[in-house]
């Protein structure tokens, strides 16, 4: 494993927060450093020490791995958590557990809240300047538009974003890191994330209900273990 060492400075400001003598030696791994005061050090110097360490590394750490599976584990679980917005991350993974390559009908999270801004926020507040039906069906359509305009945007947004994660995932493949396993062009190898089997490639489940759960386990593993880096990034989680 490779680490950066912490400026002088960071280490200065973390003796004296802890109230150290100068001459007290700390770690020099930052890992080991995390493992000695996480309860301790306040976020702003806790930072300093994730902002060189990467997710996996720090799954390492107990403390850190039962904070994101309590964290996980929350009721009503975290919505990026779910089937619906994990596919979109992993998309491969899916698929290869027995997910229907078709998207589901219902639109996204982010859709749905693009034409919710729309008609709650943007446009929410505009209304004619007296009460002709006439003016107030000419502002409804003009919301109706716009928000169909923006959803068609954020859905193709969606797919590119599918299909940049799906090129991700076979260059994990190749290279062996997330991934343990040849490149996914239909050849039906399966791969492996960190020390879970994805298992080979299989033909789309009949019960779709059965895989979403199974894949939602999956998601809480990645992201337990440090592997969703672009996730833990966005939800600030240790």
């Amino acid at each position: 494993m490779e680490t950066r060492s912490l400026h002088p400075e960071d280490l200065a400001a973390i003796r004296t927060y802890l109230d150290l003598p100068s001459e007290t030696l700390l770690p020099a791994d930052p890992l080991d450093l995390l493992s000695s005061y996480l309860h301790i050090l306040p976020r702003p110097l806790l930072e300093t020490l994730t902002s060189i360490t990467t997710p996996r590394e720090r799954a390492r750490l107990r403390p850190i791995k039962a904070r994101r599976l309590m964290y996980a584990s929350t009721t009503p679980p975290p919505a990026f958590l779910s089937a619906d917005a994990g596919r979109l991350r992993w998309p491969l993974l899916w698929e290869r557990m027995g997910g229907s390559s078709i998207p589901p009908a219902a639109p996204s999270r982010e859709v749905q809240e693009e034409e919710s801004w729309v008609r709650d926020r943007f446009l929410g507040g505009l209304q004619p300047q007296n009460d002709s039906i006439g003016e107030t069906k000419e502002v409804t359509q003009h919301v109706k538009k716009l928000g169909g305009l923006l959803r068609g945007f954020e859905e193709e947004r969606e797919l590119e974003h599918v299909r940049e994660r799906r090129k991700v995932e076979r260059q994990l493949d190749e290279v062996g890191e997330e991934f343990d396993s040849e490149s996914d062009e239909e050849d039906g190898v399966g791969g492996r994330i960190g020390n879970a089997r994805i298992g080979p490639r299989v033909v789309e489940d009949e019960d779709q209900e059965s895989v979403a759960r199974a894949f939602e386990k999956k998601l809480v593993e990645l992201f337990v273990d440090g592997l969703d880096v672009s996730l833990l990034a966005a939800t600030s989680r240790a």
